[in-house]
C-alpha cells in the first residue's frame, strides 16, 4: 500500500476541518466584536471595536461563504444575526442618505471644507489643487504647519481671513475664509491637547440672523488607550454643550472627530447637540488611511443644525496626508 493511501495518513476530511475551524473561529471573533461594539459605553476597548463594522461584515461574509462551500449551512446560519447587525449599521451609508435635518434649501449658500494635513506628511500642491477644485468659502485645517497660518501662507491669497491655534502639545488647528467673519476665536473645549476654532459668518447680512451661521472646527484626541479615550469622550461632550449653549439650528461643526458614525459616542454627540450628519452623495467612503471602507475609517465629518440644508457633500481627493478632506455645500 502506498503512503498516499495509508490508513494512518491524513485524509480529505482531515484537511477540510482546518478551513472550517478557521472560519468558525473568525466568525466567533467577529460576532463577539460586533456585540461588544454595541456596548461601547461599558469599556473603551468595546467602543474601539465599534468602528470596524465594515471590516467585520467583510470577514463575516467570507467566513460564511467558506462554511457554505463545505456544506455547513446550519453553522453559517448560526452566525447570520451578527452579520445582519453590521449590515443594518452600514446600510444607511451604503444605500440611502442618513441626513435627518428638516430644513428646506435657503437663499444663502456656504461652502465648507476640512482637511487634516498631518503637518509635513502631505503634499501642498495636492491640497492647493483640491482647494481650487472644491472652491470653499471656509477651510478648517487640522494639524497645520506654519506654512499655512504664517503671513506668507499661500492660502492668504484666496482666503485672507486666517485664525489659528498652535500649542506645545504637538497639535493645532486653523480656519481660513475668503469672506470676513463677524467674530472669531480659538480655545480648548476640555483639554489643552486639542484646540478648536470658532467663527460666525454672515454671507447675507441683509437677512439678519437668518443669513448667518456659526462654524466650529474641532479635532478631539484619538482614543488609543483608556486615558485618551476618556479625553476624547469629554471633548465630544464639550462640543455638544458648546453648540447647545448657542443657536444650534444654524451651526456647522467640522474636522477630524476621531470617531466613526457607528460609535455610541458619536450617537451621543448628535443627540446632545441636535446636529445631524451630512453623508448626502457620499455613500460608504472612508476618510482616514484609505477611501476604501475596507481599509480605512470615516472619522472626518461635517455636522449641521436643523435649519441648514445640505446641497452636496463629498470626500475629496488624495492630498498626500493620511486623511482625505471632506467638504459640503450648505444653504440656509
Amino acid at each position: 500500500m502506498s503512503k498516499d493511501t495509508a490508513p494512518n495518513g491524513p485524509g480529505r476530511g482531515e484537511f477540510a476541518r482546518w478551513p472550517i475551524r478557521a472560519s468558525v473561529a473568525a466568525l466567533a471573533g467577529a460576532g463577539f466584536a460586533t456585540l461588544a461594539g454595541r456596548f461601547g459605553h461599558v469599556a473603551w476597548p468595546f467602543e474601539l471595536m465599534s468602528h470596524f463594522v465594515v471590516q467585520l461584515l467583510a470577514l463575516q461574509l467570507l467566513g460564511s461563504a467558506a462554511l457554505l462551500a463545505y456544506g455547513r449551512r446550519r453553522l453559517a446560519l448560526a452566525f447570520l444575526p451578527f452579520a445582519l447587525i453590521n449590515l443594518l449599521l452600514i446600510a444607511p451609508y451604503a444605500f440611502a442618505p442618513l441626513w435627518r435635518a428638516e430644513a428646506a434649501p435657503g437663499p444663502t449658500q456656504l461652502k465648507v471644507m476640512a482637511a487634516n494635513v498631518h503637518y509635513a506628511k502631505h503634499r501642498m500642491e495636492l491640497l492647493q489643487a483640491e482647494i481650487r477644485r472644491v472652491d470653499p468659502d471656509v477651510i478648517v485645517i487640522v494639524e497645520p504647519s506654519s506654512t499655512y497660518y504664517g503671513d506668507a501662507s499661500p492660502l492668504r491669497l484666496s482666503h485672507p481671513h486666517v485664525i489659528f491655534h498652535r500649542d506645545g502639545a504637538g497639535t493645532g488647528i486653523m480656519m481660513a475664509s475668503r469672506i470676513p467673519w463677524e467674530r472669531a476665536s480659538t480655545f480648548t473645549l476640555s483639554s489643552s491637547y486639542s484646540p478648536s476654532v470658532f467663527a460666525t459668518f454672515c454671507p447675507a447680512p441683509e437677512r439678519g440672523p437668518a443669513g448667518c451661521a456659526d462654524v466650529l472646527g474641532v479635532h478631539p484626541i484619538s482614543p488609543l488607550g483608556a486615558r485618551r479615550s476618556r479625553m476624547r469622550d469629554t471633548e465630544l461632550r464639550a462640543i455638544a454643550e458648546f453648540v447647545r449653549e448657542r443657536q444650534p439650528e444654524r451651526f456647522v461643526v467640522l474636522g477630524d472627530f476621531n470617531t466613526t458614525p457607528w460609535s455610541v459616542r458619536f450617537s451621543e454627540l448628535l443627540d446632545r447637540s441636535g446636529l445631524s450628519e451630512t453623508p448626502v452623495g457620499r455613500g460608504l467612503t472612508a476618510t482616514w488611511a484609505s477611501k476604501n471602507p475596507l481599509f480605512g475609517l470615516p472619522i472626518d465629518h461635517v455636522l449641521v443644525g436643523r435649519e441648514i440644508h445640505v446641497l452636496h457633500q463629498e470626500v475629496g481627493l488624495d492630498i498626500g496626508s493620511d486623511h482625505f478632506p471632506v467638504s459640503a455645500v450648505l444653504s440656509f
